[in-house]
């Protein structure tokens, strides 16, 4: 853990300029360094879609619905696929519950893009779009694509599929639905007007950066640091964004002091960061 000394009469402070580079292999969570999140909703929300009684258009071979609503969305090769557009997935909950987000995995192991609509029904009568993805071009992804909206009361969800860039087909790894409550929903705004490309900024080395919301509490062009010379300072590259990023990589530009002095990139390092716990205390390793 960094720690000012008590003591410290020399400041340094830095410009860090970083080069970002998007190559070939994705950048994924190293389960060493950083824990899977458990839930499928932010916020620990409940998911409602679970297990739900699902009616589909069809299916091939042994890709049947239940795999998109088995709780599970870490795998594409589990999901419910068809042949044949337009195609629909209905969910039946069982009862109205309240809903107030959708979190959906379409299959994105070859990088195609799908078009879809999600509406959702009190009596399966009357239909209102809860997302609509008919226009879409951005290709599937991991991490799936979130819908909010206003709390509505639901028995049945609906989703229509109407094109993929891969064919004729459609097919789903995962679906859940929940309610957030407010705190977490306003923390998910800033997602929603987002741009698309890959952002960063330098943060503390005392936080742990929550993988679900953009960080607030960050730099975008300088951090200053304070030490004795010849000891170690630490901080956080913190990258956001809302598609995925492939290999990115760090550069850091010689940093300087307001008297002139330097040091030069090469003495800095880049490493994961990792957070051991102690006495419901963390720390840094």
């Amino acid at each position: 853990m960094l720690r000012r000394h008590p003591y410290v009469t020399w400041a340094l402070v830095t410009a860090i300029s970083t080069l970002i580079a998007v190559g070939d292999a994705a950048l994924r969570v190293d389960p060493v360094y950083e824990a899977r999140l458990g839930t499928l909703l932010p916020g620990g929300a409940r998911n409602v879609f679970r297990g739900a009684k699902t009616e589909v258009s069809g299916h091939w071979n042994d890709r049947v619905p239940t795999f998109a609503v088995d709780g599970k969305a870490d795998s594409a090769s589990d999901h419910w696929g068809v042949e044949g557009l337009p195609t629909e997935l209905t969910l039946d909950l069982g009862r109205r519950h309240p809903l107030n987000t959708i979190h959906l995995w379409p299959y994105w192991g070859d990088g195609r893009s799908c078009q879809y609509l999600i509406e959702g029904s009190a009596d399966g009568s009357d239909w209102i779009v809860l997302g609509d993805q008919r226009q879409n071009t951005r290709p599937a992804t991991a991490e799936g694509r979130f819908f909010r909206f206003p709390t509505r009361q639901v028995r049945l969800v609906r989703v229509t599929f109407t094109g993929c860039s891969a064919g004729d087909m459609a097919h789903v790894v995962e679906i859940a639905g929940g309610v957030l409550d407010e705190v977490v929903a306003r923390r998910l705004a800033p997602w929603e007007n987002m741009t698309a490309a890959l952002h960063g900024g330098t943060g503390s080395i005392d936080v742990r950066y929550d993988r679900q919301v953009p960080p607030e509490d960050y730099n975008a062009r300088q951090w200053r640091g304070a030490a004795w010379r010849g000891e170690r300072v630490n901080l956080q590259a913190v990258l956001w964004t809302r598609n995925g990023a492939r290999q990115v990589r760090v550069e850091a530009s010689p940093l300087t002091s307001k008297a002139g002095g330097t040091i030069p990139a090469s003495a800095v390092r880049c490493r994961f960061c990792a957070l051991c716990h102690r006495r419901r205390r963390p720390t840094h390793a």
